[in-house]
């Protein structure tokens, strides 16, 4: 009998669902790696679902840019220095790494190399001489001790972590999309934006010896709801706090076109 070389399409929902698991199992790798300093284990792990999520390159189809492109959903944010506002699709496009001679890299190209070569999509046992640079180079940036790759690809996480937030919280709050994450309490997808501070540059060691025990940071959905209720933070606020996008928004850009601006800090 032959079987029909067919492909069946997966519903909304289902893909969804996939995304929560890939992005709760993103943190869980993340924290091992960069809160725990299991770098060695783990690394690889966070470049794959990295990977996964926000790579676009051959037959590779990043899920949750696709999701959120699928919902006609784009936001904008602000790093650095920068003017101009990325998205999370640009933000991936941006160098964020060269040294003469030895490595160029994009935030999409480092995490295809490392998942790639020495993460879980691939372990080889060649590496290329860029990854191996980049792998060993110090980042003498202020306080850190670890390598590019490892301060690089934690802060990637931090920003897919904090973007796919804002799109699950969306859908969550849109009348429309609510019913592909109703199953889903709120507080559960306000913790997909787990975010591993700076401090976590500093090698296991040396936080020993500086006394620094750091831990990752999640939203929490009662504390907000507490402050703004006590006054202590403006209702009008509340939006940008939980990432629901206002009235004022949805008039200027429409429904499904959400436009928020925020500031990250590394």
């Amino acid at each position: 009998m032959i079987v029909p070389k067919t492909k069946i399409k997966r519903n909304k929902k289902e893909l969804i669902e996939r995304l929560i698991n890939h992005l709760e199992l993103l943190i869980e790798y993340a924290e091992k790696a960069f809160s725990k300093y299991e770098q060695d284990k783990y690394i690889g792990e966070v470049a794959g679902k990295l990977r996964l999520l926000v790579t676009n390159f051959g037959h590779n189809k990043p899920l949750l840019l696709d999701l959120m492109h699928s919902f006609d959903y784009e936001r904008h944010f602000y790093l650095y220095n920068f003017k101009k506002p990325f998205t999370l699709r640009t933000y991936m496009l941006f160098y964020v790494g060269y040294s003469k001679g030895k490595y160029n890299y994009t935030n999409e190209r480092l995490i295809r190399h490392v998942a790639q070569q020495m993460g879980a999509a691939h372990e080889d046992s060649e590496i290329s001489s860029e990854l191996f640079y980049a792998k060993d180079t110090n980042q003498n940036i202020r306080f850190d001790d670890t390598n590019f790759v490892y301060s690089i690809l934690r802060r990637i996480t931090n920003t897919v972590l904090s973007e796919a937030e804002f799109f699950l919280v969306y859908l969550y709050q849109n009348k429309d999309f609510n019913k592909y994450v109703s199953d889903y309490g709120l507080s559960r997808l306000l913790a997909i934006n787990t975010q591993f501070h700076r401090l976590m540059d500093i090698s296991i060691e040396n936080r020993k010896k500086r006394g620094i025990n750091i831990q990752p940071m999640k939203k929490d959905y009662e504390s907000y709801t507490k402050m703004i209720m006590s006054g202590k933070i403006r209702k009008n606020m509340k939006f940008e706090i939980l990432g629901i996008v206002s009235h004022k928004t949805y008039k200027r850009h429409g429904p499904t076109k959400p436009i928020v601006s925020i500031k990250k800090e590394y």
